[in-house]
This record gives structure tokens, C-alpha cells and sequence, in this order.
């Protein structure tokens, strides 16, 4: 839901309302990449709102993130149990690729 700057009831829980509401908005959809992902461009995303973008890909332990040159964010993460290497770029892209 922070992906999409929804926001959390006082007590930091969804209800049944605002939860339904959610999903009729498609908010818990993974969103797919655009080709030719991850691209270059200025990229106004803080670490952690680029590490709310991997997790919502389902991607777990995200860690080391560092935004290079290009504007994207690059660390590693885990995915089905494997290390892989990620990127992050301006349009909110999350792109895995296995670690070697």
C-alpha cells in the first residue's frame, strides 16, 4: 500500500472496507515491467521507497541498495530462496537477475 501512498488507519491496521477498496484498484496487482527495464533517467525515489517497490514484487531480505550513475537503484535481494541482484529504475521497475 505504500507503493501506492495509501494510508494506514491511526492504529497502523487495514480494515475490511479500505482493504476491498484496495483490491477493486488493483493496488495488491505486481505491476509488469516495461520493456527494455531497468531504465536510465533521474530517478526521485529514496532507498526506501525503492526497497517498497522490490518487496512488493515479492522479493524478501532486500539489502544494499545504492543508486548508481544511470539513476537506478541496484542491490540484492532474495527470490524463491536465491540470492539475485536487483535494480530499481525512475518508472518503478524492479527488475531480478540471478546472482552469479
Amino acid at each position: 500500500m505504500r507503493v501506492h501512498d495509501k494510508k494506514l488507519g491511526a492504529d497502523g491496521r487495514v480494515d475490511q472496507a479500505s482493504f476491498m477498496e484496495a483490491c477493486k484498484s488493483d493496488v495488491y496487482m505486481t505491476r509488469k515491467n516495461d520493456d527494455g527495464a531497468p531504465l536510465k533517467g533521474a530517478n526521485s525515489f529514496t532507498e526506501g521507497q525503492a526497497k517498497d517497490r522490490a518487496l512488493s514484487h515479492g522479493l524478501t531480505s532486500v539489502a544494499d541498495l545504492k543508486k548508481d550513475g544511470d539513476g537506478i537503484w541496484r542491490g540484492s535481494a532474495m527470490q524463491d530462496g536465491k540470492t539475485v541482484q536487483i535494480a530499481v529504475d525512475y518508472k518503478g521497475n524492479v527488475v531480478p537477475q540471478t546472482a552469479p
